[in-house]
């Protein structure tokens, strides 16, 4: 068991995770979803970490209609990038999608983001996770800008800040978040 913060109340009360870490959800953005699901995501669930994913089951499936529409898109040829300009539902289900996101970060012990660039969605879930829940952030990137921008940094404190899935494993391993 551990202990966590009620945010509600700013009290403390005990939930059951098991051993620390064992959790995490994956922050990303849309056109990295294939990327995210075919790789970080097996590879997390390989050492032993439960993944949630917001765009995603576990098994690779989707519930989400705007993603299960955009992935038939791409499926005809149509460039990931742009598969999710055309849905206007993304709009339509704005407050859905990110009360959906925040509660899949309240069940997760840490986040593990991806970012090639500045976006806001990822951006601030690992916010959100960094700093309003005090839990770590693990963020893989490459791009210099990111890596030492002060915001991101100070969100990332209890994580770190890596250049590939391939670093991050030794790094969980390490801090006994498996």
């Amino acid at each position: 068991m551990r202990k966590i913060r009620n945010s509600q109340r700013n009290s403390w009360r005990w939930r059951k995770v098991g051993k620390l870490g064992k959790s995490c959800y994956i922050a990303h953005t849309f056109e990295h979803r294939y990327y995210i699901r075919d790789v970080v995501q097996k590879k997390l669930e390989e050492i032993g970490i439960y993944t949630r994913n917001p765009f995603y089951e576990r098994d690779g499936s989707t519930k989400r209609v705007e993603v299960k529409m955009a992935d038939e898109m791409v499926a005809k040829g149509l460039d990931p990038r742009e598969a999710i300009k055309w849905s206007s539902m993304v709009q339509r289900k704005s407050k859905l999608i990110v009360t959906r996101d925040l509660k899949m970060i309240d069940k997760s012990d840490m986040v593990i983001a991806y970012l090639t660039d500045m976006t806001i969605g990822t951006i601030c879930e690992i916010f959100y996770c960094g700093v309003i829940k005090e839990r770590p952030v693990y963020l893989i990137t490459q791009n210099e800008k990111i890596r030492v921008h002060p915001w991101i940094n100070h969100a990332c404190r209890k994580g770190k800040i890596i250049g590939s899935i391939e670093e991050l494993v030794p790094i969980l391993k390490k801090r006994n978040h498996i």
